[in-house]
């Protein structure tokens, strides 16, 4: 009965023991379990540490990056405004030089314009003056043909004032032979005679007519000379119009090439300043 009883309390030590046995066994594989979580969760940990770390640290990099690329774009900012305020600044300057240049090719329009005007007001006179100048001529010629024909008449008078004298003292040295005075007013002209009064008061006549024609000659040299002159003032007027014009018509040339740079470079201003802005 005692054994029986140890036996059965052997037994249940036994199974106790194994219990207990079982137990520490599943213990120690829970232990080794835990302790392989625990060795997991470390590695684990130390991975999730070295990846926090590269992480940090590439997030430190990256915010340093995006601090220097914050101060580049602020640093390109304000360059780009000097530059706007810059180009803004010349654009403005371009406009003032541009609008001036235009101002002076307008003054120089009208300087070219008057001197175009001046310069057919002085084409006018100096054709008018030509024509003045050949009607002298005419007049000069026309005149001259007259002073020939009285030279001519006053030669041919003078030659029969010649014979009609040879004749007058022929007869006188005849009436003296015979002794009778002749006086050749008394007595009509025989046919074939010429008359001595009108001869001279023909040759006045023509004395006065040569005076007046030599007068006339004067006054038509002298108003030739005088239209001589004018012409040669209209000469010189039309050449320095001519030089107003050729001058007028260079300086309008610079300022319209002018004109054209200022616009070209005002053009590349502007597109510069949109693209800036």
């Amino acid at each position: 009965m005692r054994a029986h009883i140890a036996i059965t309390l052997l037994c249940d030590a036994l199974r106790a023991l194994e219990a207990k046995a079982a137990e520490l066994a599943k213990e120690r594989d829970a232990r080794a379990q835990i302790a392989q979580a625990h060795k997991e969760a470390q590695e684990k940990l130390q991975q999730l540490g070295d990846t926090f770390q590269a992480e940090s640290a590439e997030l430190a990099a990256e915010r340093t990056r995006r601090s220097e690329t914050v101060k580049a774009l602020e640093a390109a900012r304000a360059q780009a405004s000097r530059d706007a305020a810059s180009r803004a600044k010349e654009l403005d300057g371009l406009k003032s030089i541009l609008e001036s240049t235009q101002a002076k090719v307008a003054s120089l329009s009208a300087d070219k314009e008057y001197a175009s005007k001046r310069l057919y007001e002085v084409e006018l006179r100096l054709s008018i003056a030509n024509q003045e100048r050949e009607q002298v001529e005419v007049e000069k010629k026309s005149v001259s043909d007259q002073l020939w024909g009285l030279k001519t008449r006053v030669h041919t008078s003078a030659d029969a004032i010649r014979r009609a004298v040879s004749e007058i003292e022929l007869l006188a040295q005849r009436a003296a032979r015979s002794g009778v005075s002749y006086n050749p007013r008394e007595k009509a002209q025989p046919e074939g005679t010429l008359d001595v009064g009108a001869i001279v008061a023909g040759l006045s006549q023509l004395v006065l007519r040569v005076n007046s024609a030599k007068e006339t000659i004067a006054r038509i040299l002298t108003d030739k000379e005088n239209q001589t002159s004018t012409v040669r003032a209209m000469q010189s007027q039309l050449s320095q119009a001519l030089r107003s014009k050729e001058k007028a018509e260079r300086d309008c040339s610079t300022a319209t090439e002018q004109i054209r740079n200022l616009e070209q470079r005002l053009l590349v201003a502007r597109r510069l300043s949109s693209k800036g802005t």
